[in-house]
């Protein structure tokens, strides 16, 4: 039987070294994954109950810090949120108004069915 043609027998090696070292690497890391898993569980061991419980409660204040500032953030959005509605609604309460006067000063018409629309829409916003 002929030898496969020169290029295909090195990819071929190529291949098989390639191979040989992932193995050789997954085994490695599985080494090193088990050695941190006797570590943190000889730590565990180690750690007394005052020092447990103290990394308990700094991990609680760490997460009430961080939800006492996502709150206050929130608030801080929000507020500004009332505010540019305000603005808004001001601005367009002022726009209906200068409408209202301007079709006054041309002719008298009755505008009570516009003020009541003008109202209904700005409380809709």
């Amino acid at each position: 039987q002929d030898p496969p043609p020169a290029p295909v027998a090195a990819d071929a090696e190529y291949h098989e070294l390639q191979t040989k070292l992932a193995v050789e690497n997954l085994s490695v890391a599985s080494f090193n994954l088990l050695e941190l898993i006797r570590t943190l569980r000889l730590s565990i061991l180690l750690m007394d109950e005052d020092t447990m419980t103290a990394e308990e409660e700094y991990q609680v204040l760490v997460c009430q810090k961080d939800s006492h500032e996502a709150h206050t953030k929130a608030d801080e959005a929000e507020e500004q949120w009332r505010q540019l509605r305000n603005q808004t609604l001001d601005e367009y309460s002022i726009m209906v108004e200068n409408n209202s006067k301007e079709n006054n000063n041309g002719n008298a018409v009755d505008n009570s069915n516009t003020t009541t629309t003008t109202n209904t829409e700005i409380s809709s916003l």
